[in-house]
């Protein structure tokens, strides 16, 4: 099972245990989750992640 596949698993779980059917695995939420989400904290602690935001950032930034 891929990383990826974990990610999606523990998503679906969350989802389940807050007593809401994953109808979409759980995607459904992902404008709440990302909300509510500290990017900051989650990037200190997962160095793709802070890649992929830093990538961002630097695409949004004005030239």
């Amino acid at each position: 099972m891929g990383k990826r596949d974990v990610y999606k698993g523990l998503l679906a779980d969350a989802v389940r245990k807050a007593g809401h059917p994953p109808t979409l695995g759980g995607i459904e939420f992902a404008r709440e989750l990302a909300e509510a989400m500290d990017f900051f904290r989650a990037s200190k602690s997962d160095r793709s992640l802070k890649h992929f935001l830093d990538e961002i950032a630097a695409r949004l930034e004005p030239r």
